[in-house]
């Protein structure tokens, strides 16, 4: 169960990682709605993957396959309505810039595919270096 808890605080602090400069850069110079929108976006990203988390934990537990395909459309359901709300704030308040608010939701695609790019980077490196040494 490590694994899983590990994986997601690594997406977590990459989504972090990539949300927090670009908010405090828009902060910075004054775009307040950018990066209320980009903060706004970010925690959406960082709810909807801790709640992908707590639903994959939930339905190994099941052991009928009914019932958890039913838990599974429910936590679908709730994610992606919890999406919906996120991304309905910026429609009805000026604070939120509603391109930033998307990109913030969008970074968990950002910090899977970095994340995925590091693991193939790094296995090729492993692998170069054992056709070096054999």
């Amino acid at each position: 169960m490590t694994e899983p808890i590990q994986l997601q605080r690594q997406l977590m602090r990459r989504i972090v990682v990539f949300i927090a400069p670009l908010a405090a850069v828009a902060f910075l110079f004054g775009q307040w709605q950018t990066g209320l929108g980009l903060l706004l976006g970010g925690a959406g990203a960082l709810t909807h993957l801790r709640l992908l988390v707590l639903d994959v934990h939930k339905l190994t537990s099941y052991k009928n396959p009914e019932q958890a395909a039913k838990a599974a459309r429910r936590g679908y359901a709730r994610r992606y309505l919890l999406l919906f709300f996120i991304l309905l704030v910026p429609a009805f308040n000026p604070w939120f810039n509603l391109a930033a608010t998307i990109i913030g939701v969008l970074s968990i695609k950002f910090a899977i595919y970095v994340g995925e790019f590091l693991t193939y980077v790094e296995a090729r490196r492993e692998g170069g270096e054992n056709d070096a040494i054999n």
